[in-house]
């Protein structure tokens, strides 16, 4: 039956309308199919409707409301659309139909609009809206929109369209998809190894992400699309004078350090040997802080972080890992790792690069790795192939530098007895594999006078210095964590090698003087009532010390020197009298019994 609405007048029915709002008119509109067709010229002849209808059909996949709207004008390139989520500004927002498509992943519609002519890249969209497609675009886990725009020849459209690539694979990789997923980026031509991330303290690299998640399958087929092995550099080579900073956690961003770090963790060479085969440098060398494996030590300059010190750096020392500490090293080095030690250039200054033993013993507690058996072994084969080389010195001289630290930062304790001796015959072992010609620039027997005048100067500066501010008496769990126990056991392997204690140094630097007379010029300005900043320096902790130090030496061959007591003015003789006789029984080898270990009590078993 046809409605009444229908005999009515034109002007009265467009009067009655245009009181009316779209949704409502829509609503007159079905009232029969005369009316539907009679009104529908009407309708379609307000914008707001086109826009509708246009909007209505990207989001619910209507092909047959698009293909209306496209008849009665809409732009196939854009829609508005409500504004959301604030009263501010213009109540609708203009953004592209590709957009609202893509919103809700409906495909069909995305690529019947790319068919019917839509653009990308329309001027006309808000900034927001251009962002939002980019993201759907550049999903990581659904990358069929931009391979339909691939399909369609658009992509030149899309601005940093290398770079968002690479990007999603790198998400993707780092999301754990699957591996048709991330081949589909691969397909589209993202590139493994390019360094991705917003900051370049965040670069990270698809391939170095896969080799961390241990999935041979999918660091393989990363592989087959990007043969063989490349590095982005970008100034993150440790020879080169570059001026970026390095990426925090560099094994993100280089395949060879990543392959290193599961090694160690996961006790697996597979990643390794897979790099290897496909052209990966072993001994490849990144700038690093160490951030992340160290968290000791802040250091000025970065470190060269090998696969090797990536390794040993990140073992695992669980007694039932799969593979060795030991063997792994060893297998590294049968592999073609050299320690070879780069140099690293700030303008015109080189810098030398702490040495890698070093850097382990700091890492794993100094002398109580070696209670482990396979430190010992590690450190051992370290030193074996040369570690040692031109670096005797930095490792065996109490630290004094970037590496400086209080001993009780590391909250150690006083070995017991039968930990001693094991931990001390190791250490003997270590030092004859130290002290050899090969491991110094001139020989053994020409520097190790120098060496050891050093190692005593130091210790009197550093190791007894550190104790200054403790209370007398201090219980021995506390002094304990001022003290090294090696320190005894190298003074005698030095004077076994041949050093001699009186020799004098042949620089300048301490004025050609004997190592008492430079200490007593140490222990003097350690013992004044007030130092020149105004600290307090009577302790008598720190007197005994020093007194215990210095008697052991003449007790070791040490010739005090023959102005000592020119040296010592009659005004501090009258100042403290009592402590001037007591320092000059320790230089003539003489201690009270409760002094004589109390420099480093574990000289007492040596």
């Amino acid at each position: 039956m046809s409605s009444h609405f229908e005999s009515l007048p034109v002007e009265l029915l467009g009067a009655i309308l245009s009181r009316l709002s779209i949704s409502e008119v829509a609503k007159f509109q079905q009232c029969s199919k005369a009316l539907n067709q009679s009104l529908d010229a009407y309708v379609f002849s307000l914008p707001i409707a086109v826009n509708k209808l246009m909007q209505w059909g990207c989001v619910h996949a209507e092909k047959w409301a698009i293909e209306k709207a496209l008849s009665h004008g809409a732009d196939i390139n854009v829609v508005d659309i409500p504004r959301a989520g604030t009263n501010r500004g213009p109540a609708v927002v203009r953004t592209s139909t590709l957009c609202v498509a893509a919103r809700r992943y409906n495909y069909e519609i995305f690529q019947f609009l790319l068919d019917l002519g839509a653009q990308l890249n329309s001027s006309r969209i808000d900034g927001p809206q251009s962002r939002a497609l980019r993201e759907r675009l550049f999903d990581p886990r659904k990358p069929r929109l931009m391979k339909q725009c691939f399909d369609h020849g658009v992509q030149d459209q899309i601005s940093d369209l290398q770079t968002g690539i690479n990007n999603a694979l790198c998400s993707s990789v780092n999301l754990g998809c699957d591996l048709p997923t991330c081949g589909m980026w691969l397909d589209l031509g993202a590139d493994p190894t390019e360094l991705v991330g917003k900051t370049q303290r965040d670069r990270k690299s698809a391939l170095a992400l896969a080799i961390l998640s241990d999935s041979v399958p999918l660091v393989r087929m990363l592989l087959s699309r990007s043969p063989p092995v490349r590095i982005r550099t970008r100034g993150m080579l440790y020879a080169e004078n570059g001026v970026e900073y390095e990426p925090s956690c560099p094994w993100d961003a280089v395949p060879m350090l990543a392959a290193a770090r599961v090694m160690g963790i996961h006790g697996e060479t597979t990643m390794m040997d897979i790099l290897l085969e496909s052209g990966g440098d072993i001994n490849l060398a990144v700038k690093s802080h160490l951030l992340g494996i160290w968290d000791m030590y802040d250091f000025q300059w970065p470190c060269p972080l090998t696969p090797l010190l990536m390794y040993v750096l990140t073992i695992n020392w669980r007694a039932d890992i799969v593979l060795l500490p030991s063997r792994g090293v060893s297998i590294l080095f049968e592999r073609g790792v050299t320690m070879e030690k780069p140099e690293f250039y700030t303008g015109d200054n080189r810098r030398e690069p702490f040495p890698l033993w070093m850097l382990f013993w700091r890492k794993w507690r100094g002398i109580r790795c070696l209670c482990n058996d396979e430190m010992y072994a590690v450190l051992k084969l370290l030193i074996q192939h040369g570690a040692a080389k031109g670096a005797v010195a930095k490792f065996l001289l109490p630290p004094d530098g970037p590496l400086t630290e209080p001993r009780s930062y590391l909250k150690v304790f006083a070995l017991n007895t039968e930990d001693y001796h094991i931990v001390m015959g190791r250490w003997r072992s270590l030092l004859d594999l130290i002290l050899v010609d090969e491991n110094f620039e001139d020989s053994l027997a020409g520097e190790i006078d120098g060496l050891l005048y050093e190692f005593l100067t130091r210790t009197m500066k550093s190791n007894l210095h550190e104790t200054i501010h403790l209370p007398e008496p201090c219980l021995a769990t506390i002094l304990f964590q001022f003290i090294e126990e090696s320190h005894p056991v190298t003074i005698q392997k030095l004077l076994e090698k041949g050093a001699n204690i009186n020799a004098k140094p042949k620089n300048d630097r301490y004025l050609q003087k004997g190592i008492l007379e430079h200490l007593d010029m140490v222990h003097g300005e350690a013992h004044q009532s007030v130092s020149p900043h105004g600290v307090d320096y009577r302790n008598p902790l720190q007197l005994k010390r020093q007194r215990s130090f210095v008697s052991m030496l003449v007790g070791l061959g040490a010739e005090p020197p023959e102005d000592w007591i020119e040296h010592w003015s009659l005004e501090k003789q009258a100042k403290n009298d009592t402590t001037y006789q007591l320092w000059l029984r320790a230089l003539r080898g003489e201690v009270l019994e409760d002094e004589r270990f109390l420099w480093n009590p574990s000289a007492e078993f040596g």
